[in-house]
């Protein structure tokens, strides 16, 4: 397709055994019901948008090649089961999977959309690079797994309700949201997490456990541990701090070395032990700020 279109029959229509590839940008315009099976969406396309009422299916594979951009203000149900999700493009339309899908090792995609894995037992697997707005779960079983060598950069609600695993060696997830609200860190076990927030945003941790089987970076913002004795965060790798690590009321370990470029404050919040096993490292023009004595 090279440009628009148009559901106008009144009952659905069905391509899921046929791979369809968009040429050129236009409206995607389910009116009552359409559905694909694989799609290609090619480099050069500004953006094939999905609008009006009704449903968008793709059955099969979809590929944004280049920065191709799947767009719009109606979802798209993502439902084949094993099929996979590659290329360098952009989704600005809300998205529900209802299926395993795989994530490729050259992807290199941007959700600016809402995705959300609906139901248990459904869930992405990401091999590849992956930087998304809000990532969201129906029920606790919907699962995002970040495998070997990938990143999930996430700027929102990462999996408020949903499961994430990230405990592959090596993977990433980086929260660096700009937003002047602050972004909570989902806690459970990570490989290596990153914090790379605008200067004066905040990234939270603020309850629970959570463990880094790999490193700590805060390259840009601030990471804040809160909440008291009852949040617990061990970092069995490195700590890097170019931007500002807050501990306030929590317990904290960091296993391996620690080098601050930026600044580390123990300045508010009571309670909970804070150990640094490790050779500790204070740069030129960084901060140790111990006002508390924990």
């Amino acid at each position: 397709f090279g440009g628009n279109v148009t559901n106008t029959r009144g009952t659905s229509f069905n391509l899921s055994g046929s791979t369809t590839t968009f040429t050129g940008s236009g409206s995607i315009t389910p009116t009552v019901a359409m559905t694909f099976g694989n799609v290609v969406v090619n480099t050069g396309v500004t953006s094939a948008t999905v609008t009006a009422a009704g449903t968008l299916t793709i059955a099969g594979n979809l590929t944004l090649n280049g920065t191709a951009a799947l767009n719009g203000t109606e979802a798209v149900l993502l439902t084949g089961a094993s099929t996979t999700i590659d290329g360098t493009g952009s989704i600005g339309a809300a998205t529900t999977v209802s299926a395993l899908h795989t994530i490729q090792a050259t992807a290199n995609l941007t959700l600016t959309g809402t995705m959300t894995l609906s139901g248990a037992g459904n869930r992405i697997d990401n091999n590849g690079t992956v930087t998304a707005a809000t990532l969201a779960g129906s029920v606790a079983g919907a699962v995002w797994t970040n495998l070997t060598s990938s990143t999930l950069n996430v700027s929102a609600a990462l999996l408020t309700t949903g499961t994430l695993t990230a405990t592959a060696n090596p993977n990433t997830v980086n929260y660096n949201g700009t937003a002047a609200v602050n972004q909570t860190v989902k806690p459970t076990t990570y490989h290596h997490l990153t914090v790379t927030r605008g200067a004066s945003n905040v990234a939270v941790i603020n309850a629970a456990t959570t463990t880094l089987n790999g490193n700590l970076t805060v390259t840009s913002g601030t990471l804040r541990i809160a909440g008291g004795v009852g949040t617990t965060v061990s970092v069995l790798g490195n700590v890097s701090v170019t931007g500002t690590l807050d501990l306030r009321g929590c317990n904290f370990t960091a296993s391996g070395s620690t080098s601050v470029g930026g600044t580390i404050s123990f300045t508010t919040g009571v309670g909970g032990t804070k150990t640094f096993v490790g050779p500790v490292t204070i740069n030129a023009g960084a901060t140790w700020d111990n006002v508390i004595n924990e």
